[in-house]
Order: C-alpha cells, then sequence, then structure tokens
C-alpha cells in the first residue's frame, strides 16, 4: 500500500460527503482511507458506512470522543501505507493531488512533501494561501500556518514508527506545530510545491477559529517550550534559536495585549527578555512590553485598555 489518508471525524455530516468524494475521485489509486469516526452522534458514521459499502479502500474505526489528536494517532497506528497523510473532514482536496504529489516524491526520494492550499470562506470564495519561500525556518517564522498543519503534507509513515512519533493529545492547541517540528527534523529531504491541492474550509465556528481562550495561550506556550526542550534534547537549540524566539514571543503575546487575558506577571515569567521586540515590529508593543517588563502594570493595562477603547469605537 502506498499510501495511508487519515481523515478524523467528528459531527461532521454537513461537508463529510464532499470530503470523501474528492479522495474517490482521485487519479491515484494506491491508497487506503482511514475513517475515524471520534465519537460522532450526528450521521457521520451513516455517510462513512455509505462509501465502504461500495470502495474497499475505505475503513471506519469508531471510538469514544477523544478529541483530534488521538483520532489522528489511532488512524496512524492502523495505517498499512508506506506514506501518511491527513485530511480534516470539511476540508476537500483537488483530482490530480496525490499522483502529482507522489511524481516529486518517488522522482526525489522525499521523506515530506509540502504543498500549498487554498482558503474557502464561508460563502465558498476560493483564494490561494501562497508561500513563496522554499526554506523551512524562514517559512515557519513568516508563515506559521506553513508548519503548523499535517494536512497539507505526505510523511513517509517510518518517519512516525522509527521515532515513536504521534500527537500529544493532552495539547488541544497548536498540536499540529510540536509533531510536525519534530517529524521535520526526523526527515532526510523535504520538498515544498507551490502549486495549490488541498482546499482548506475556513469555518469561522471551527474549533481552530473561535475567539482567544486561556486554555489556547496557556497550550501555545506550552508547545513553545515543548519544542525549546525538545531542540535541548537533540543539541539543535543554536540552530532554530531566532524560530524558538519567535514561538516564545507569540505565545506570550496576548498576556500583555489582551485585556480579558491581562496577566504581567506571568508574562515576565514565560518571557525570554530582550527578544519581544524583534519578533514584532510594533512601535505600541514595544511600550506596552517595556512597562511590563518594568513592573509598570497600571501603565500597561491603561494603554491595552485604551488600544481597546479606540478599536470598539472605530469599528
Amino acid at each position: 500500500m502506498k499510501l495511508s489518508i487519515i481523515i478524523p471525524i467528528y459531527n461532521s455530516e454537513k461537508y463529510l460527503k464532499k470530503t470523501l468524494e474528492s479522495i474517490q475521485k482521485q487519479d491515484f489509486t494506491d491508497y487506503e482511507c482511514l475513517l475515524i469516526n471520534d465519537g460522532s452522534t450526528d450521521s457521520s458514521e451513516k455517510i462513512c458506512n455509505s462509501f465502504i459499502l461500495k470502495d474497499s479502500r475505505f475503513r471506519i474505526i469508531n471510538t469514544a470522543n477523544k478529541g483530534v489528536s488521538s483520532a489522528r494517532n489511532t488512524g496512524i497506528i492502523n495505517a498499512t501505507g508506506d506514506y501518511l497523510t491527513f485530511v480534516d473532514s470539511d476540508d476537500f482536496i483537488e483530482n490530480n493531488t496525490y499522483s502529482e504529489i507522489f511524481s516529486y516524491i518517488d522522482n526525489e526520494k522525499l521523506d515530506i512533501c509540502c504543498f500549498n492550499f487554498f482558503y474557502i470562506d464561508n460563502n465558498g470564495n476560493k483564494t490561494s494561501g501562497k508561500f513563496s519561500i522554499e526554506k523551512i525556518d524562514t517559512c515557519f517564522i513568516k508563515y506559521r500556518v506553513y508548519m503548523n498543519s499535517v494536512w497539507n503534507k505526505v510523511f513517509k509513515r517510518e518517519l512516525f514508527t522509527n521515532n515513536n512519533l504521534l500527537f500529544d493529545s493532552e495539547i488541544s492547541n497548536s498540536e499540529d506545530l510540536l509533531l510536525v517540528f519534530k517529524l521535520i527534523h526526523k526527515a532526510k529531504k523535504i520538498k515544498y510545491i507551490t502549486e495549490p491541492f488541498y482546499n482548506y474550509r475556513y469555518n469561522s465556528l471551527s474549533l481552530t477559529n473561535t475567539n482567544l481562550t486561556q486554555k489556547k495561550i496557556d497550550d501555545t506556550f506550552l508547545v513553545s517550550q515543548k519544542i525549546i526542550e525538545y531542540c535541548k534534547e537533540n543539541n539543535i537549540e543554536k540552530e532554530h534559536i531566532h524560530l524558538l524566539k519567535f514561538l516564545n514571543a507569540i505565545s506570550c503575546l496576548p498576556l500583555i495585549t489582551k485585556k480579558e487575558f491581562f496577566n504581567p506577571k506571568m508574562f515576565r515569567k514565560r518571557i525570554i527578555k530582550f527578544n519581544f521586540w524583534t519578533y514584532t515590529k510594533q512601535p505600541e508593543l514595544f511600550f506596552i512590553f517595556l512597562f511590563a517588563i518594568l513592573h509598570l502594570d497600571f501603565i500597561c493595562f491603561m494603554m491595552v485598555k485604551t488600544k481597546s477603547y479606540i478599536k470598539k469605537i472605530m469599528k
């Protein structure tokens, strides 16, 4: 088996049929499609079964609801393909996706093949998510979604099995980021293709795009710390120092810029001092940062509150 396509599914009846049809219509045929039904309570399982009855390449695995990371891990453990890829249950792919991807993988003996994608908004409008830089770290810093996703990549399965790599099921935000970083570190040959093959449906109500929460802030910081620890353990900290500082700055930013999460004490505890400005480059943030570092928390809070008020009246 050449490819295992892993789809975590939870109450996805609205778009699931289109997702599965886009896989069934592939001009590439050497694949299995693992449908991980994560305790759905709608008609998702019924939709899955309708495909399984007609196409032996589709398999369903029913589990209790444990979240997307656990569902993906179930897919990884049960996969038999030489390569793995992931598709979200509300997205879809172009008909020639895997035939094109494997033309690169086979010719260049790739461990990971990354590719571009389209954004689909709530009105069905389609725009390309363009990346123009192939260097991994540079792309990561400038466009975090490039690294922070598994759905626009095909991975050699040995990267998972030989290195005991799975998703951290305790983390529900930025969980892709941690795993993808490790996979890229273990890979010997990676290619980025500018042509878009994946259609990412931007759902404003989805877990990824809902409003910021304390859990999201804490998970993002935890991921940044786990990546720093991984780099130290593998003696690659210097190689990725700019990336590590950037992740730290991004994870701490809401603690001094969002009124509802304002916590300068926690910010001072978490931030790698004197590196923040390098990765924000916004004058108003510099002063908020400076006052927070100097323990002038009241002035810092008043600046954040004023900024929030101005933003509100400008709407």
